[in-house]
Formats: structure tokens, C-alpha cells, sequence
């Protein structure tokens, strides 16, 4: 039966990080919460708890105002008990929205339910966020002030979800909140990177230009590395003839790492040397040499350009992880939660990829806009299909397809969430929508070796194997 209903969905903030620190002292803390609290208060203010699942919390009120009234109550009570026997270590996001739901055997159906799900996400810790129907309903009936946060769009949703939030010490005139951050990864732990101007080492006073265009199409091809912080080009180019030390340049540039390297050039052939730098101690970390016949000149700058990028990519990503080891997740912040998982994420075996997806689960918990933690952990999904139980697989795979279309809603120019979206529609059964996606994440970054493999993969399903060795 459809009905229109206020839906209320709450959630415990870091609850996969929680339970890999102490998973019976949370689960009981969450029962202590869910007993002390909100059971008690959705009675009380006329509700109905429909589901209850992990950390998860579902119920529907007939009142929207009664809804909102519950969640504030909720939050308050948790605010003033913190550090209780009850409230112990827990936060609570919440969403709430009115919308029409499907009523089945005790169970709610529909889009309102994901709505709600999205503005929990959406929730500050501690907080209520709510929908504009919500709000068009409620707003000048609350003693407590909520605060636009505008619009987001979500790929399970057909328009964008405009938004208002309240927390606990919100006072009624305070200033609306700074634009979210539209940086698709937590921005202050990012590698950061500068290239230098190649230095021309030929007699051909031409080939400053071919020096100079290479350097560029470089800088160019790197900053489609979505998880890297690549210095424009007019900034490295004010290095350009000067012999600077790297750890001057770094410091001056607000790089972690730098690349330099030189072109020669003798009648047909070219020698292209590249180098990555630590950019606090100066020591070389990689190096590689490129020999070339020069016929088609831009050609060849994408070629390399593209070559190097596919090296010193995994390389930092390597070296980022390394400086992490001894470290817990306790201790770490959501990038490097994130680089821990990568690493056991391709070790590629039960145990590990068990370790990588609680990893990209508190990295998520930690920034919840984490678009590339939910590709990752999408591909997390689809490694425990194939390796797991046979008769997991196919859910396994459904949760890598909304993980996937979450990640692409989050940050549609990341390569990984294309890849996770198109190994698992390949999978499950779609494998031109699969393509479709592949061929995106390679238009993204030509130099991502794993949309390669997965591309060829797919086509092999559909017997066109030779499509990929052109």
C-alpha cells in the first residue's frame, strides 16, 4: 500500500572503526544507545521503528513534525548524556524526509527511504539534516534554527536533493555554513607534486619548444591522477634556467614531491631522462631513461608523458603507504586509511581484502565524500565475489554497483569508480554497459593499467578481444 510518511534514518558515526577497535564494547554500546534513547524517544513522539540492522536505524512517523521533533530529541539527549554509560563514544547522524513509501508486510519500499539514507549521509555528527519537503513543512513551527547546506545531486535520485541542517549550540542568527568542499578527496594529506621545465640538452635551439610542450602535456597527464596534487604550469615554469635546489623548490611550491629531467636530441633520435625527488630531503627516489625515434612529435609527448605518469603513480602510492607502516587505523586520517587499504587490497586474497574493506569503510565513516574510497571499496565488492562463496556473488555484486554509482555521484571524473562500475555491470550480466564505463575510465586516464585489463577482460566476454590491441 502506498502512503505518504515522514522517514527517519539514523546512523553511528565511525561504526566500522569502532568495531575494529573493540566489536563487543560497541555493539553494546550501540544496544545501550538504541534502548536508552532511541527506542524511547520514536514512542514517545508517535513513530515506529520499522528496521534495525548494525549500526542502522529506520523508522516512520505519520507527523513530519513529530519526526523532526524525535530526531532533535534524540540528538539533544545523546549531546547531554556524552560520555554516559549509554552514550558512550557514540554520534549519531540522522536524515529525515517526507516522501511517498510502499508498505509491505511491516516494511517500507520507495525512493523516500534512499532519501532519507542520502541526508544521513549528509548529517553532520550529531546532527539532523533534513529535505526541503521537510522544511517547506516544518519551518517556522521549530524552536531551533536549520540551516540551508544547498543542493546535491545522487545517481539513484532523479533531481538534486536540496538540503537544511541543525546541531546541538546552533544558535537562530548564526551565519549559514562556508560552500562544502568540492575537493572529491580530503585535501591535506594528498602527495602534492611539481614538474620542473625539462631541461633542453640538445644544439637544436628548436627543441626548447619540444622541452617546453613535454613539460606541459606531463603536468597535463599527471593532474588526471585524481588523488594527486599537481602544481600549474606557470607556477613550475618560474623555476625555468635556474639551478634550484629541489628542497628550496619544494618549500616554495608547497610540494611534498618533484620531477625533473633533461631532452637530448641527436638527428632522428631523442633521449628524454626523468627523476622524482623527495621534495624534504632532495634524495632520488625513481629514475628512468626513454629512447625514441622522433616521428610524429606529439605522438611521442603523449607516449612518454603517459609512460612516466603510469610509473610514478603506483610508485608514490608505494611510497606513501610505506611511511604509514606501524601506524593503526586509531591514529591515521582518512587518506591514509584509504592508501592501507589499497595496499591489502592488492595482496588479492580473502584475508586481505576482509582488512581493505573495514579500512575503506572508516576511511568513508571519516569523509563520508570520499569518492575514491567507495570505488575502491566497490572493487573490494567485486575481488569478494570471485574469490568468496559462489552463492555471496551475487549480492556482492549488487553492492559493488551502488557503491560504484555512489563514487561516480560523488566525483564522475574518477577513473576508479568507472572501473569498479564497469567490472561489476561486466559481471553481473551487462557487459556493453560494463565497456561503456571501461572506455570512460581509460578517456580519464589513458595511463591507468588496470582499465586496461579490465577492459580487455570484458571484451574477451563478448569474443571481441582484438578491440583492445589497437
Amino acid at each position: 500500500m502506498r502512503r505518504l510518511a515522514a522517514i527517519m534514518d539514523a546512523d553511528v558515526v565511525g561504526y566500522s572503526r569502532l568495531m575494529g577497535l573493540d566489536e563487543a564494547g560497541t555493539y553494546r554500546a550501540v544496544k545501550r544507545c538504541r534502548d536508552a534513547f532511541i527506542l524511547p524517544l520514536v514512542a514517545a513522539h508517535g513513530g515506529r521503528i520499522v528496521k534495525q540492522a548494525g549500526d542502522g536505524t529506520l523508522a516512520e512517523f505519520a507527523s513530519v513534525l513529530d519526526a523532526v521533533a524525535c530526531a532533535v530529541a534524540i540528538q539533544r539527549t545523546m549531546h547531554d548524556h556524552a560520555g554516559g554509560a549509554e552514550a558512550e563514544r557514540l554520534e549519531l547522524r540522522i536524515g529525515v524526509h517526507l516522501g511517498d513509501i510502499v508498505a509491505d508486510d511491516g516494511d517500507i519500499h520507495g525512493e523516500g527511504i534512499a532519501v532519507a539514507e542520502h541526508l544521513q549521509e549528509m548529517a553532520p555528527p550529531g546532527g539532523v539534516c533534513v529535505s526541503q519537503q521537510v522544511y517547506d513543512q516544518i519551518g517556522l513551527k521549530v524552536d531551533f534554527p536549520l540551516t540551508e547546506i544547498g543542493c546535491r545531486t545522487f545517481a539513484d535520485l532523479p533531481g538534486p536533493l536540496r538540503a537544511w541542517r541543525w546541531q546541538p549550540g546552533g544558535a537562530a542568527g548564526e551565519e549559514p555554513p562556508a560552500p562544502a568542499q568540492t575537493d572529491p578527496l580530503p585535501g591535506k594529506k594528498r602527495p602534492s607534486i611539481a614538474v620542473l621545465p625539462f631541461v633542453n640538452l640538445s644544439s637544436v635551439e628548436e627543441q626548447e619548444h619540444f622541452s617546453d610542450g613535454f613539460t606541459e602535456e606531463l603536468i597535463a597527464t599527471l593532474a588526471r591522477c585524481r588523488w594527486l596534487r599537481v602544481v600549474a604550469r606557470n607556477s613550475s615554469f618560474t623555476f625555468k634556467g635556474k639551478a634550484a635546489d629541489v628542497r628550496r623548490v619544494a618549500e616554495d611550491l608547497g610540494v611534498k614531491y618533484v620531477i625533473e629531467g633533461s631532452i637530448r636530441r641527436a638527428a632522428n633520435r631523442i633521449r628524454i631522462t626523468a627523476q622524482l625527488l623527495s621534495g624534504e630531503t632532495g634524495m632520488l627516489l625513481w629514475a628512468e631513461r626513454y629512447d625514441r625515434m622522433l616521428d610524429d612529435v606529439f605522438v611521442l609527448q603523449d607516449e612518454i608523458a603517459g609512460q612516466i605518469t603510469g610509473t610514478v603513480e603506483p610508485e608514490l602510492g608505494f611510497i606513501e603507504f610505506a611511511a604509514l607502516r606501524g601506524h593503526t587505523a586509531t591514529d591515521m586520517d582518512a587518506w591514509n586509511i584509504y592508501l592501507k587499504g589499497l595496499w591489502h587490497l592488492y595482496k588479492f586474497d580473502l584475508e586481505n581484502l576482509r582488512i581493505s574493506k573495514a579500512l575503506f569503510e572508516g576511511a568513508i565513516d571519516l569523509e563520508p565524500a570520499f569518492a575514491q574510497a567507495h570505488a575502491r571499496l566497490a572493487y573490494v565488492h567485486i575481488q569478494l565475489g570471485w574469490y568468496g562463496p559462489l552463492d555471496e556473488r551475487a549480492e556482492r555484486i549488487a553492492d559493488a554497483t551502488a557503491l560504484a554509482e555512489r563514487a561516480i555521484a560523488l566525483d564522475d571524473r574518477e577513473p576508479a569508480a568507472h572501473l569498479a562500475l564497469g567490472r561489476a555491470r561486466a559481471l553481473g550480466g551487462q557487459p556493453q554497459r560494463g565497456i561503456d564505463h571501461l572506455r570512460n575510465a581509460l578517456r580519464l586516464d589513458a595511463s591507468f593499467a588496470q582499465g586496461h585489463f579490465a577492459l580487455g577482460q570484458a571484451l574477451c566476454y563478448v569474443c571481441r578481444p582484438e578491440e583492445e590491441c589497437v
